[in-house]
C-alpha cells in the first residue's frame, strides 16, 4: 500500500525532526548510517504505530513556547488522530486532528466547530510516496558535505543501538548554517508565523493577538550546536528520536540571544495501533477548502 504523507509526520513528530532526519541520515560513517538508515526505513514502513513527542524553544535559557503532540497512525485502514497542545507561557492551545473516512477533521480547544476537509495529497515523485521530493532529497545530500564520520552506533547487549551525530562550530555545513540563520531571523518576525492558507482558521482565537517572545535577530547568526540522538530497538525500528539546536545572533539592539530548540520523540505500537475517531453525530461542523492543494509539495 501507498504510504500517505503522515507516514513521515508519524516518524518523526514534527517537521522539524523530518528535515534533520531527513537531510543529516546521509552524513553518519557507513556502519553508523546504515544502522539509522534500515531503522528509519523500517520505521516509515511500518503497518501502524503511536508516536509521543515534547518539544519546547528557549531564548537565554527562558521557555516561550512548548508543545506536546500524540499521534497514532494506521495506514492499512487509511486513519489517523492527533491532539497536538501549544503553551506560549500565558496561554495553552489544544488542536485535535482525525483522518478518517478520506476526509481531515481538525478541532480547536477555542471553538466547538469541527472543520472538514478533503484529504490533503501525499508528497509524490515518480508515483511513489516520498519524504520530500526527490530532487530536494539529492541537493541535501550534495550540500551536507563529507562529514560522514562525525555519527557514531553502539551496539548495546541487549541488541539494541544508541546512534548519535553531535556537531558545532566549523563541523556544521554551510547550508545548515544558511538554513538555520534564515528561520531564526524569521521567527521573531509578525510574519514568520504565517502558516499559510492551509491552517488559517485553525489558529488560536486572536490568533493575531496569540504573540510568542521571540527576539527578531538580525546580526551575527549562527547555529552554534547541533545534536541529534536516536535508540533503536532490537526489531530495527526507532523507539526514540531526540534533537537539541542552538543559534546565536543579536538583535538590533545589539543584545545577544542564545536561541535553544529541543525535541525528544518516543514511537511504540508498531503494527499494533488503531486510531482514535470522532463521532461527527450532532455536532458542528463546517466545511473548508483544503489549502494544502493550493499551498502543499505535491511536485513531480
Amino acid at each position: 500500500m501507498r504510504k500517505k504523507w503522515l507516514s513521515a509526520g508519524a516518524v518523526v513528530g514534527l517537521g522539524a525532526v523530518m528535515l534533520f532526519a531527513s537531510g543529516y541520515s546521509v552524513m553518519a560513517n557507513t556502519s553508523g548510517y546504515e544502522a539509522y538508515k534500515s531503522a528509519f526505513t523500517h520505521t516509515k514502513g511500518a503497518d501502524s504505530m503511536a508516536s509521543h513527542v515534547v518539544w519546547s524553544l528557549s531564548d537565554n535559557g527562558t521557555k516561550v513556547l512548548s508543545g506536546t503532540a500524540d499521534m497514532k497512525v494506521n495506514h492499512a485502514k487509511q486513519a489517523m488522530s492527533m491532539t497536538a497542545v501549544v503553551d506560549d507561557g500565558t496561554r495553552t492551545h489544544t488542536m485535535q486532528t482525525y483522518r478518517q473516512d478520506g476526509k481531515m477533521i481538525l478541532k480547536s480547544s477555542d471553538s466547538e466547530v469541527y472543520r472538514v476537509m478533503d484529504q490533503a495529497p501525499e508528497w509524490q515523485h515518480d508515483g511513489k510516496a516520498a519524504q520530500m521530493p526527490q530532487a530536494a532529497e539529492q541537493v541535501m545530500e550534495a550540500l551536507m558535505g563529507n562529514i560522514k564520520d562525525l555519527a557514531t552506533v553502539e551496539t548495546g547487549s541487549d541488541g539494541t543501538k544508541e546512534a548519535e551525530l553531535h556537531l558545532s562550530g566549523s563541523q556544521i555545513p554551510a547550508v545548515v548554517n544558511a538554513v538555520g540563520s534564515l528561520i531564526a531571523s524569521k521567527a521573531g518576525s509578525a510574519d514568520g508565523w504565517n502558516h499559510g492558507a492551509a491552517v488559517q482558521g485553525h489558529l488560536p482565537a486572536g490568533h493575531s493577538e496569540w504573540k510568542v517572545s521571540l527576539p527578531k535577530l538580525t546580526d551575527e547568526i549562527k547555529v552554534e550546536q547541533v545534536d541529534l540522538d536516536a535508540k533503536i530497538g532490537k526489531n530495527d525500528v526507532l523507539e526514540n528520536q531526540s534533537a537539541e539546536i542552538r543559534v546565536t545572533g543579536k538583535d538590533a539592539a545589539g543584545a545577544a540571544h542564545l536561541l535553544t530548540f529541543q525535541l525528544n520523540a518516543g514511537f511504540s505500537g508498531y503494527d499494533a495501533t488503531t486510531p482514535d475517531r470522532v463521532d461527527l453525530a450532532g455536532k458542528q461542523t463546517k466545511k473548508v477548502d483544503n489549502g494544502w492543494e493550493r499551498n502543499g509539495w505535491n511536485r513531480h
